[in-house]
């Protein structure tokens, strides 16, 4: 799958050849995106699902971030589409969106431009319940972001575990719905959810073991060896 300004086209992975081509207005249409642009997808293997985004409202009060994933692993079925008020003071400006997501979040980081002076304000990041996402809600919040045109991390793996243990609130309003082949499957709206804030100070550390760590111990002299000899190095192992 392949986005551009003007359309998403899927291929076909073996041949190459396009299966399909789709403005990117109207893909973006039921989450009430007005000129949308600088799409990203991504693919999660574990769970078979195309994560997708964009921003809209370029240089206006209404700029949004635009943040959806696919229903299935089909990337040219239903997708469940959703639109987040960029600046509610309508002050400033989302451009530029950088995506990443792991087992239990998805995170997007833009940057911010002042509506009146274009100067740049910062950036912002997105951060959304990835479950809650794929089942068709928005649970969703607002954090500093990671700097200019810098990415959130991808992180493919099912086991793998980062952020706060209930997952960040719901605060930004948001519109969105399914859209794709199969029309009327429409689930919308934003939920709110008490929990902590995401990422946390420190990873979590379930059960009080210690940390992971790789690290370097200076030789050890070895009772059985000649004196003025030392055993080899060794790495200390992963615990």
């Amino acid at each position: 799958m392949e986005t551009l300004n003007n359309n998403y086209r899927v291929f076909d992975k073996a041949s190459g050849a396009a299966l399909s081509t789709l403005s990117i207005d109207t893909f973006w249409a039921p989450a009430g995106a007005a000129g949308p642009f600088d799409p990203k997808v991504l693919y999660d293997p574990y769970n078979d699902r195309w994560i997708v985004c964009a921003v809209s409202g370029a240089g206006t009060s209404s700029s949004s971030v635009l943040i959806g994933v696919s229903l299935t692993g089909n990337p040219e079925g239903s997708y469940f589409l959703f639109r987040v008020t960029a600046d509610p003071g309508g002050v400033n400006w989302a451009d530029f969106p950088t995506i990443g997501f792991n087992k239990n979040w998805v995170a997007i980081n833009v940057n911010m431009f002042s509506i009146s002076t274009g100067s740049s304000v910062g950036s912002k990041c997105l951060v959304a319940d990835y479950a809650q996402l794929r089942s068709g809600a928005l649970v969703d919040m607002f954090f500093s972001g990671t700097g200019f045109c810098s990415s959130p991390a991808v992180t493919t793996s099912s086991r793998r575990r980062r952020g706060g243990p209930n997952g960040p609130r719901s605060t930004a309003s948001s519109t969105g719905g399914a859209t794709g082949r199969r029309p009327g499957s429409r689930r919308a709206g934003t939920t709110r959810q008490s929990g902590g804030a995401y990422p946390p100070s420190r990873p979590p550390n379930p059960g009080g073991r210690r940390p992971e760590r790789c690290e370097a111990r200076p030789p050890r002299a070895d009772p059985a060896r000649p004196r003025g000899r030392a055993a080899d190095g060794e790495m200390g192992r992963r615990r």
